[in-house]
């Protein structure tokens, strides 16, 4: 698990954040291990920055991935997310800008 834990951590692109924390949780429901719980949570804390992020296509799939194994504690962070998110809703194509 050490292997995977470093492999994983050594991503430092926003969207891939998500892919660390999101282990973290799986990991800890498989094993109960409080030390990957909290890890994920420690996580989730510099990751709730980005529910304001409105530069982004990539916003539901960073968030959910992670705050959504959390929803319980996480649902307004998710909520803000998906406003963030929306604000990029281009009504004359009828989709939301990537770019």
């Amino acid at each position: 698990m050490l292997l995977i834990v470093s492999f994983i951590t050594g991503c430092n692109q926003k969207k891939s954040s998500s892919f660390y924390t999101v282990t973290l949780f799986y990991l800890h429901e498989n094993s109960g291990d409080t030390i990957l719980h909290n890890e994920a949570l420690n996580k989730l804390a510099l990751l709730e920055k980005e529910q304001y992020n409105t530069g982004t296509q990539d916003l539901g799939f960073m968030m959910y991935c992670s705050f959504g194994n959390a929803i319980r504690c996480y649902k307004q962070v998710l909520i803000n997310s998906a406003k963030s998110l929306s604000s990029r809703f281009d009504p004359k194509v009828g989709a939301i800008r990537s770019w």
